[in-house]
């Protein structure tokens, strides 16, 4: 049976997520859970302990910060809870129409998180979200020197050339899915991943609720690989190779650490 590590989920979303979870590592899936706020990060971080295919990464997801759901308490709390885990995501900004009203306050929450982070001096791997905003993250992660100690992933690329180049250059980490392959400029940058910075992601579950199972969580996956792969006119195979020797690198980098 293929062997998948999925470096961006939302395990926590799904209402029977230990069970998933139990089934999924019996199924040679190993993940990397993205949380949206503190309080899911601890409780993730609780129920999962049992499951040590399923890592946790402590997150702050710019809608919540945007919409109001983050308060000044999860942001402190946030800042608290950095010293216990080598794992940072979701963070970014989010410009989309639905969103952008909120750029002040996503970025100056933003802008606390990385200097949280420089601050520690201890080195993570920061999941990011970024909608419409690659570039401004990117100047951000330079201004508080996030890439000299830490290594950076973003999830679903969907930024300019000169974004992906910028993020190509810092050695940046990309993991790509079902639903950035479905889009034009998503496969695109999915074709031109060099094999060194390509991981793999179902971005699942979509959001609080929803149905979700261990079988539901392999064939997205393997959709995505197999997708990946024609893609890159590449063998399955080797490319399924690629993919879990870059993703169990990080995850046993930042295991070793904790």
């Amino acid at each position: 049976m293929d062997r998948y590590i999925d470096m961006h989920s939302h395990l926590d979303f799904a209402d029977d997520y230990i069970d998933i979870a139990k089934q999924a590592q019996k199924n040679n899936i190993t993940s990397l859970c993205s949380t949206v706020v503190p309080s899911s990060f601890v409780s993730a971080r609780a129920a999962l302990k049992e499951t040590p295919s399923m890592h946790v990464s402590l997150g702050l997801h710019p809608w919540w910060v945007g919409d109001m759901r983050v308060s000044e308490v999860d942001i402190d709390r946030f800042e608290s809870l950095l010293c216990e885990t080598r794992f940072v995501g979701e963070i970014g900004l989010d410009l989309h129409v639905r969103h952008e009203g909120s750029l002040k306050r996503q970025l100056d929450v933003l802008d606390r998180i990385l200097s949280a982070i420089a601050q520690d001096g201890s080195s993570r791997l920061i999941t990011l979200h970024c909608v419409k905003s690659a570039g401004l993250v990117i100047d951000k992660l330079e201004q508080h020197d996030i890439f000299k100690n830490n290594d950076v992933l973003f999830h679903w690329f969907s930024g300019t050339e000169d974004d992906f180049a910028r993020a190509c250059s810092k050695g940046c980490y990309f993991s790509v899915g079902m639903k950035m392959l479905a889009t034009r400029s998503g496969r695109r940058f999915a074709r031109a991943i060099p094999d060194s910075m390509l991981l793999l992601e179902s971005d699942l579950p979509a959001h609080e609720g929803a149905a979700f199972s261990a079988e539901l969580w392999r064939h997205e996956l393997d959709g995505a690989l197999r997708d990946m792969a024609d893609i890159r006119s590449v063998d399955n195979n080797i490319l399924s190779d690629i993919v879990f020797s870059n993703s169990s690198g990080l995850l046993s980098k930042y295991c070793e650490m904790r």
